[in-house]
C-alpha cells in the first residue's frame, strides 16, 4: 500500500511541470503615448501620434455590445518647440474620469464626472462597483500617478512627470504635460481604434 502511494505521488509531481506548461499564458499587450508626439504601439513599435483639431484618440473601443469605452487626450505645446504633449486624459467608461493639468498653475486634477463632478482626492482609492478601480497618488517629488483598473480588460496608468533640476537651490518641477501607459489584459472581441492600435497588415 505504502509503495502504491509513493508511486502516485511520484506520478503527480511529474505531471505537475507538463499540466503548468499547457496553462494558457494570460493576455498582457503594452503601449504608451509620451510626450513630443512619442509613443510605442500595442505591436511594441515606436510611433509618433498626430491630434486633430487638439484631441488625440489614445484607444477606443466603439464596438463593444452595450458600453462602449473611450480613452482621448488633449493636447497643448510640447517641451520641444514645433511638438505636442497630452495635458489632459478622458477615460470614458459610462462616467468620466478626467485627468487634467491647469497649463497656468500646473496643478493636476482628478475628476469623476457622471451627474455630477466629484473630485478625487490624492491618496485616495476609488472603486466603481467589483470591477473598476481608480487610485490618485501626489507625494511632492515624485511623479504625479493615477492608476484606472477595469477587470478584466484594461489598465490605465497616468503619470505627470517630475522633471529634477540641476541647480542647488530649485528642486525641480512638475512637466506640463501627460504620459499615457496603457495595458490590456484580455484580448478584445472587437476591433479597437486609437493612436496605439497597430495599423493592419497591407495584403494584395
Amino acid at each position: 500500500m505504502r509503495a502504491l502511494l509513493c508511486i502516485a505521488l511520484l506520478v503527480a509531481v511529474l505531471a505537475a511541470p507538463a499540466l503548468a506548461n499547457n496553462r494558457p499564458k494570460p493576455y498582457k499587450v503594452s503601449g504608451k503615448i509620451l510626450s513630443d508626439n512619442r509613443g510605442v504601439g500595442f505591436d511594441g513599435k515606436r510611433l509618433t501620434w498626430t491630434p486633430t483639431d487638439g484631441k488625440l484618440n489614445i484607444v477606443s473601443n466603439l464596438q463593444r455590445p452595450g458600453l462602449t469605452w473611450q480613452l482621448v487626450g488633449k493636447t497643448t505645446a510640447g517641451p520641444t518647440p514645433g511638438n505636442q504633449s497630452v495635458y489632459s486624459v478622458n477615460w470614458a467608461f459610462g462616467a468620466v474620469v478626467r485627468t487634467e493639468i491647469n497649463t497656468t498653475t500646473g496643478h493636476l486634477s482628478v475628476d469623476l464626472i457622471s451627474d455630477k463632478i466629484k473630485a478625487i482626492k490624492p491618496c485616495r482609492n476609488l472603486k466603481l462597483g467589483p470591477l473598476v478601480y481608480i487610485s490618485y497618488e501626489a507625494k511632492w517629488g515624485h511623479p504625479r500617478t493615477v492608476e484606472i483598473v477595469v477587470k478584466p480588460a484594461i489598465k490605465i496608468l497616468i503619470v505627470q512627470p517630475f522633471i529634477r533640476s540641476k541647480s542647488r537651490t530649485s528642486p525641480g518641477a512638475y512637466a506640463p504635460w501627460l504620459e499615457v501607459f496603457v495595458t490590456l489584459t484580455e484580448k478584445p472581441k472587437e476591433t479597437l481604434t486609437g493612436a496605439l492600435v497597430p495599423p493592419p497588415p497591407i495584403t494584395g
